[in-house]
């Protein structure tokens, strides 16, 4: 196909792939911005509507849609993804690295974006790794389950609130589970639910039609297409399959979920007289005050709530140590990515260059001399002509002798023979020993005529 021809094909192609990627992407965002306003609409009915609440809502926007944004951008500048989680696991890094040297952080951002400074940066940091990578598997094969979380995040987050609000979970801690289900948080449910199997559904769809226009997929998709054997529109039976396998995923998940939260160990003891405290105080009986509620212990001037406190030590001393772990492994992992390329490259190439010579397992005899051409063709290219797509073991051989100065009898005659199999036209019994041979003896050829500086290179070229 001429030049001309593939520039004409290629802006129907791309219109083609936008729009097997529409779907996918308008189930996924408008999943992350319903859940947002869901969040945001809870919290403006919910609590008190200070400067500080839109200021954290305006950042939970902010970050989750422009680093879901920066994520599929990622995913469609084909990056790949180790590259991305190094940004995001810096990013948690960083976040670790706030609360460890708190008293500094807080310092510093403050004086830099006034008072809200501290937990601007530290959501970005928190919720930027997180919506990142989010944002990438959202368009990555098989990661559909792990992109979910990023809307389901603000589902989850939104059924909380709620039902702490209506008090809810007072009879889901004296062991009512199901309690935690009414008819606000259910319908919140369903929504998720829906979002998370038509989104998997679209992404299985988008698949399916990678595969089939792909160069290795099935002959003639374009035909198939234009004749109305592809279709790209679900049918009835589909969304009423989708529609049935939401609402029993939903009723699985509302019976099943409250009780896979963790509670205290009062709660398995129902009619204990403990089942209304909260998780962490169960088994623990209060002082009684004359058979009424126990007199809570007040907090010394200045000194705060010390539950908070307590909290907030546990939570330093927990960010000290995982820091800890987190810098370990980051530096095991730099010294494993240096290992790798100093050590990879010429592990790989001895060990392929051994195995063409002497195979590793029993190889026919077609595949032998396949292997043998292999073993030139390495050659050929640490010399600067590798093989170019389509081209003949002839060819090769004959673009490399107009410029380079070997004996030319063994480079033509293993080439001639990978041709004489590749292209069907038999072997006789000594061929084997033959192209093995030939091979060698060209391999031998071609690498003498490398200066030391080219067999360095080479020993560091992928294969």
């Amino acid at each position: 196909m001429s030049s001309e021809v593939r520039h004409i094909h290629r802006p129907a192609r791309w219109w083609t792939e936008i729009k097997a990627l529409i779907p996918p992407l308008g189930i996924y965002w408008g999943a992350l911005l319903l859940g947002l306003v869901t969040f945001t609409v809870t919290i403006l009915v919910v609590e008190s509507n200070d400067q500080e609440d839109y200021v954290i809502l305006t950042l939970f926007w902010m970050v989750a849609i422009g680093a879901t944004g920066a994520g599929q951008v990622a995913a469609l500048a084909k990056i790949r993804t180790p590259w991305v989680a190094m940004v995001t696991v810096l990013l948690f890094v960083g976040f670790f690295l706030a609360i460890y040297y708190e008293n500094e952080f807080e310092h510093y951002t403050k004086a830099i974006l006034g008072k809200e400074g501290p937990a601007i940066v530290g959501l970005s940091l928190l919720l930027g790794g997180f919506y990142l990578m989010c944002g990438l598997w959202s368009l990555r094969v098989h990661m559909g389950v792990f992109a979910s979380w990023g809307p389901l995040l603000w589902v989850t987050a939104t059924i909380l609130i709620v039902s702490e609000k209506r008090d809810n979970d007072i009879y889901w801690h004296e062991g009512q589970k199901w309690a935690i289900w009414d008819w606000v948080t259910v319908p919140i449910l369903l929504a998720g639910v829906a979002f998370l199997v038509l989104f998997l559904a679209s992404k299985e769809r988008y698949r399916l039609h990678r595969w089939a226009f792909s160069p290795k997929g099935p002959d003639s998709p374009l035909s198939q297409r234009v004749r109305g054997r592809f279709n790209p529109i679900a049918g009835c039976g589909t969304l009423l399959v989708i529609g049935v396998l939401t609402a029993v995923l939903t009723a699985d998940s509302g019976i099943v979920a409250p009780y896979l939260w963790r509670t205290g160990p009062g709660d398995r003891e129902g009619g204990n007289g403990n089942q209304n405290m909260p998780d962490g105080d169960m088994g623990e009986p209060d002082e009684p005050n004359g058979g009424g509620d126990p007199i809570p212990a007040e907090p010394e001037p200045g000194e705060g709530d010390p539950d908070l406190q307590q909290m907030m030590e546990q939570l330093k001393k927990a960010a000290q140590q995982t820091t800890g772990a987190i810098c370990m492994m980051i530096g095991m992992l730099l010294l494993a990515v240096a290992a790798l390329i100093v050590f990879g490259p010429p592990l790989r190439r001895a060990l392929l260059v051994q195995h063409l010579r002497r195979p590793l397992w029993p190889v026919p005899p077609t595949r032998a001399v396949q292997q043998n051409w292999r073993l030139v063709e390495i050659a050929l290219a640490d010399a600067g002509f590798p093989r170019q797509p389509g081209e003949s073991a002839t060819s090769l051989a004959h673009r490399a002798l107009k410029q380079i100065d070997i004996h030319d009898e063994p480079l033509l005659r293993s080439a001639e023979l990978t041709d004489r199999v590749v292209y069907g036209y038999g072997m006789n019994p000594d061929d084997r020993a033959l192209s093995k041979r030939a091979a060698e003896m060209a391999y031998q050829a071609v690498y003498e005529l490398l200066t030391e500086a080219q067999r360095v290179k080479a020993q560091y070229r992928w294969l």
